[in-house]
């Protein structure tokens, strides 16, 4: 899969995160972590993001989100 990675940027709703980390295990590249103190997912290596959506769709609360130019606002 050919990814413009300059065109896809990670969000993390932090109200959001519950703290699973489904998608700090399911992130091919490990942009992700879990923080150590307040367990919510943080991002650790944003420019690495390939915009593959695998953290999106393992999210049970919806605070992942991929942002691009077609992308106009977060739900």
């Amino acid at each position: 899969m050919d990814v413009n990675r300059s065109r896809h940027r990670l969000l993390i709703v932090e109200q959001r995160c519950i703290g699973c980390g489904n998608c700090v295990i399911e992130c091919p590249v490990q942009v992700l972590q879990l923080h150590p103190v307040t367990k919510k997912v943080k991002i650790v290596y944003q420019e690495l993001c390939i915009g593959c959506y695998s953290c999106v769709q393992v999210c049970p609360s919806d605070a992942t989100c991929l942002e691009d130019p077609y992308t106009m606002f977060v739900q």
